[in-house]
């Protein structure tokens, strides 16, 4: 009984983390859109784009706005920076 039990929980595990998984890479993608808006609203509010990339995104801005975004903001779910291409 205690084996079943054991066995269960480990593909229930399995199953858990790959839609754990599935979950940050869902999310990763939400993030990414929120910031190509925020980069178009630094445009906007600004008359240029960022300069510095997204980090220009969490300090104040130059027209003296608060920033667009909280700094772990521009984090994935994997905890390292966005990169800009």
């Amino acid at each position: 009984v205690v084996a079943i039990i054991v066995m269960l929980a480990g593909v229930g595990g399995y199953f858990i983390i790959q839609r754990y998984e599935d979950a940050k890479i869902s999310f990763a993608k939400t993030r990414a859109r929120d910031i190509e808006a925020k980069v178009g609203t630094y445009y906007v509010n600004n008359g240029h784009y960022p300069q510095n990339g997204i980090q220009d995104l969490v300090v104040t801005q130059p027209n003296g706005m608060q920033p667009l975004l909280p700094p772990e903001g521009i984090q994935d779910p994997w905890g390292k920076p966005f990169q800009v291409t």
